[in-house]
């Protein structure tokens, strides 16, 4: 069976939930998208997946063994 794919990523991001932007941060620059058109565009469409995470550094507990 045949399939199609939509997504939309954005890496090292910041939610601003005041101003209902997403702020994207790259090499390039700032990238700045409205959450309101990002979530209208999925607004009714059944089946999404939809994941949220954060990568950051832990300190280790010991640096010696």
């Amino acid at each position: 069976m045949a399939k199609s794919q939509k997504g939309f990523k954005a890496t090292n991001a910041m939610i601003d939930k005041d101003a209902m932007k997403l702020v994207e941060t790259t090499k390039d620059g700032v990238n700045v998208y409205s959450l309101n058109s990002i979530l209208e565009e999925w607004n009714g469409i059944e089946g999404v997946a939809f994941s949220i995470s954060l990568n950051k550094d832990i300190e280790p507990d010991s640096v010696e063994y």
